[in-house]
């Protein structure tokens, strides 16, 4: 275990369909990636030298560069998702252009402070994330990737976006509940016994 340099994370519900094709792929890499491979993983180098540069977490950023969207999303779909951005901003105060890209990269000592406390599994997941990150003084950078939206996944406006907002509440509720505190300790841990990051900044 002491010579592995990267792990491969491919989060995936219901989705088996899918992951035959993307491991013979991903194999080669390492990183944390839809099972749709939205963004190919060939664009995985950019978020590792994000990392190289000093950020503690990478994550994709599917508009920045039009020229990179070799697929888009459908008008209905980029709304949702600017409402979603914009109460992730009210709410939880996340300042990012894009939380939901499942392209994300993490330093082994960021995985350790973060993972252990995540508590959401659906549509906060990447929130609660970028929330941590923030809440212990993480760098999180954003990366412009190249990118093109996979059929296949269904959203219920009123469902799904009910969902959205309890979630998020949700996050904010445990923070205030403490239930993030264990993470003092943890990041205590890393610090001691993983290499420093030299030139870090906060979010």
């Amino acid at each position: 275990m002491s010579d592995i340099t990267y792990s491969i994370v491919i989060p995936a519900y219901n989705e088996g369909h899918r992951l035959g094709s993307t491991l013979e792929r991903v194999l080669g890499y390492v990183v944390f990636s839809d099972a749709d491979l939205s963004s190919p993983i060939e664009e995985m180098p950019k978020l590792l030298a994000a990392l190289a540069a000093g950020a503690d977490i990478a994550i994709g950023w599917r508009w920045l560069r039009a020229e990179l969207q070799t697929q888009r999303q459908s008008l209905h779909r980029q709304l949702f998702g600017r409402i979603f951005n914009a109460l992730n901003r009210v709410i939880l105060g996340l300042q990012f252009k894009d939380t939901q890209c499942g392209f994300k990269a993490f330093t082994r000592r960021a995985a350790q402070m973060i993972l252990p406390l995540q508590r959401i599994e659906r549509w906060g997941f990447d929130p609660e994330i970028l929330f941590l990150a923030r809440k212990f003084g993480l760098r999180v950078d954003e990366v412009a990737v190249r990118w093109g939206h996979a059929g296949g996944t269904r959203i219920n406006p009123l469902l799904d976006g009910a969902r959205m907002f309890q979630e998020m509440v949700r996050i904010r509720l445990n923070d205030v509940e403490g239930k993030y505190n264990g993470g003092s300790v943890v990041a205590a841990q890393a610090v001691k016994t993983l290499p420093g990051r030299p030139g870090s900044r906060t979010l």
